[in-house]
């Protein structure tokens, strides 16, 4: 058989046939696109992933170690210092740790034990007078002088006798002033009375001190021979 010969010289190879489309073939190739497909799938799928934890790390700084983290900017091997426990202020007075202190108002009501045994001051404070007037009037205080009173009530809480105890006032000059006695300003709160368990008293405290002087605080002292009084402040005792 002669083969065909181009214009150029050269003999031109006959066409490849055709392969016959059978349906084995087709089958054939629908299982190779089906798996390619699938392949594309997992490859899609895995670069989503990667991409997702990626970007995951880059929004997520590695943590920092504890010690590390309160000392930013300090070499690694250091540690941090703890910080200070603030403290109450110190007082001016009743510092001691047996004291107890309260505000100086009318209807205040506080209690102190009595050292030593199981009595119980309990103390209200029901009126609070500046420059009382006496109602006798031969009773004045002297010139530059006032009168300062306080009318409380004392209660035994406990489950023993007690001896009521001493007063001091103290003025914002700093003078601490003893209680003194004046006709003509109410009953006077015995000195030496005591209480048993239940029994109650009633009566004023009076003090003369300056008349410009106003009270730093009154202190009731249960026991002088023992630490921890009572204290009704005026003021702050703070520093």
């Amino acid at each position: 058989m002669v083969q065909p010969i181009d214009p150029a010289g050269h003999e031109r190879l006959p066409p490849t046939p055709l392969q016959p489309d059978t349906p084995g073939g087709r089958r054939r190739l629908k299982s190779i696109g089906i798996g390619c497909g699938v392949i594309l799938l997992i490859c899609v799928g895995i670069g989503i992933v990667s991409s997702v934890l990626d970007s995951d790390d880059a929004d997520s700084p590695t943590p920092i170690p504890t010690q590390v983290q309160a000392i930013v900017g300090t070499s690694p091997t250091a540690t941090a210092k703890p910080q200070p426990t603030p403290t109450s202020l110190p007082l001016a007075w009743g510092a001691n740790e047996e004291d107890l202190h309260t505000e100086l108002v009318e209807g205040q009501t506080a209690q102190i034990e009595s050292p030593g045994n199981k009595g119980l001051h309990k103390i209200t404070v029901l009126k609070i007078t500046d420059a009382a007037v006496s109602t006798n009037q031969f009773q004045k205080p002297t010139a530059g002088k006032k009168y300062w009173v306080v009318e409380v009530l004392i209660e035994n809480g406990g489950q023993a006798e007690l001896y009521l105890g001493r007063w001091k006032l103290r003025t914002n000059d700093d003078f601490e002033h003893d209680r003194t006695s004046a006709d003509g300003l109410g009953e006077t709160l015995s000195s030496s009375q005591n209480l048993t368990p239940g029994a109650k008293t009633q009566g004023v405290v009076i003090f003369k001190v300056d008349e410009g002087a106003l009270p730093r605080f009154l202190r009731y002292d249960p026991n002088t021979f023992a630490k921890g009084d009572l204290y009704f402040d005026a003021e702050s005792p703070a520093r």
